[in-house]
């Protein structure tokens, strides 16, 4: 497992270098912060996908963000970026916590309110 932490907006040699790594695992888990307003996390998703393995955005603070990436086919939401969230999250996509919850708002040519895991 690696980890790369890219700027906000990412940098072209950003994206590129992370599709590099991307393309030598076997999925990609890549967290967005208000994508659905910022082109360059899009462009990063973007070549995360052209990289090869599946990719599974994590919208960090808004369901929205998904709408940015309409062409992944994973998504999941923390609706925080605080450690909380995101431990929970981690527990989640590691099998330690079930994955479960709802989106509280509908992604417009996505999802509709309501849409979510049924556990």
């Amino acid at each position: 497992m690696e980890e790369a932490v890219v700027g906000h907006p990412p940098t072209e040699g950003e994206i590129a270098a992370v599709r590099n790594l991307a393309a030598r695992h076997d999925l990609v888990v890549v967290g967005t912060l208000d994508a659905f307003r910022d082109p360059g996390q899009a462009a990063l998703v973007a070549a995360l996908l052209e990289a090869g393995p599946p990719v599974l955005t994590l919208a960090l603070r808004t369901p929205h963000d998904l709408a940015a990436s309409p062409q992944v086919r994973t998504h999941a939401c923390t609706y925080g970026i605080l450690a909380p969230s995101l431990q929970a999250v981690a527990a989640a996509l590691w099998g330690a916590a079930p994955f479960q919850g709802r989106l509280p708002a509908a992604v417009p040519g996505l999802y509709p309110a309501g849409h979510g895991l049924r556990t």
